[in-house]
């Protein structure tokens, strides 16, 4: 199994070579629905080889797996195979991707570049008086971090012999043993229940501000990601007003997390991030409309194509879920569309440009059918 990275991405982006086959299909994690994916694949599977005629001997790895119950037992929700006589490369990705068998000269990639424009990475600060634990990751994985003695992880651990004798649980203990409510009893009593509230309000105090020096310029500083703080309300409130970290998120994660698993802390940090995200797409559509206004921006496939040949694209817009077969004739600087009764083979015009965009350092933004600025299917926002 293969780790997909943008590296890899680029990989793929750069080979032009027949044949090369892609098979792309969603998958399941539980039963029953995961029962049916070999099934799925072995139906790919034999198109693919329908393509390859002659050449169907490159599938031999692909036949074994088909029958390996392990792979299948333990799958995300999209696979992404990738094969030519050079390389093979087998992805599990976390997002649900279409059954597609291409049989071309590149690899069909389009559907994997949604991963990374949603996997927007970041920092999760998960702490209480007792516990700190740090995760970096992104919307699909969250993993810990190694704190490494850079941070201390209990208030005890932070202040030491400067922990208030108050901050133990005896302000309420009389001398037999009882206990008293703080509206009981002598004057004295109140007056110790606030002098306990109040040291140990200022422990809180000195130990979140300790543990937020430690954890920005160890962690936050040298990564620039943005930290989510997830703790209890109160806890929330007391180490905002200590912090000093710029990349601190103005939204947390308002409860105790010590029970909760990754894969949900992931899911409750996505919520705080998904505004953003949806606001950094309103700004490249932004983008592109000032592009646009002043010839910086294209919309008909053939000018896009020679934007890309040109290698000006600083981003391309394309669109989700569509696909134009078709050619890009580059000593020509044109597009090529099949004819009714063309015999060549023709892939995605729009996976071709995303892959030259790629390989020129451009990035792809994915965008549903109603985002996108013109309905020609891509979009070059250039950089001159």
């Amino acid at each position: 199994m293969d780790i997909l990275n943008r590296k890899k991405l680029q990989e793929l982006a750069q080979n032009q070579q027949y044949p090369s086959v892609s098979l792309l299909m969603p998958t399941h994690r539980t039963a029953p629905d995961k029962n049916g994916d070999p099934i799925t694949f072995k139906n790919l599977l034999k198109d693919i080889k329908q393509a390859l005629g002659d050449e169907a001997e490159l599938l031999a790895p692909l036949e074994k797996l088909a029958e390996d119950r392990d792979f299948w037992n333990y799958q995300s929700y999209g696979l992404a195979i990738y094969i030519n006589p050079e390389r093979i490369n087998i992805f599990q990705v976390p997002i649900t991707l279409p059954a597609i068998a291409i049989v071309a000269d590149s690899f069909h990639i389009k559907p994997l570049y949604r991963y990374f424009q949603d996997n927007q990475p970041f920092q999760l600060l998960a702490i209480s008086q007792d516990d700190v634990k740090l995760y970096q990751g992104d919307r699909y994985h969250l993993e810990p971090v190694e704190l490494a003695g850079n941070v201390p992880l209990t208030m005890e651990e932070a202040l030491g012999s400067e922990l208030t004798d108050n901050h133990l649980n005896t302000a309420f203990s009389t001398g037999n043993g009882s206990r008293k409510q703080a509206n009981q009893g002598t004057g004295n009593v109140v007056h110790g229940y606030q002098e306990k509230s109040n040291e140990q309000q200022n422990d809180a105090e000195r130990f979140f501000r300790i543990v937020d020096k430690s954890i920005y310029e160890h962690y936050t500083k040298p990564t620039n990601l943005p930290l989510i703080l997830a703790s209890l309300p109160e806890h929330q409130t007391i180490f905002r007003r200590q912090s000093k970290n710029p990349h601190l998120m103005a939204e947390g994660i308002n409860q105790n997390t010590r029970n909760l698993s990754p894969e949900e802390l992931s899911e409750l940090a996505w919520e705080l991030i998904a505004p953003q995200h949806e606001q950094q797409i309103q700004e490249l559509l932004d983008h592109q409309q000032a592009a646009e206004q002043i010839g910086r921006s294209h919309w008909e496939l053939s000018e896009v194509v020679k934007d890309a040949l040109d290698g000006k694209i600083e981003t391309l817009l394309i669109e989700e879920d569509r696909m134009i077969l078709g050619k890009i004739i580059a000593a020509e600087r044109r597009i090529q569309f099949p004819t009714v009764d063309a015999e060549e083979l023709f892939d995605d015009l729009l996976d071709d440009l995303a892959a030259m965009v790629v390989e020129k350092s451009g990035s792809i933004m994915v965008l549903q059918k109603d985002q996108m600025p013109h309905q020609t299917g891509a979009v070059s926002i250039n950089r001159f």
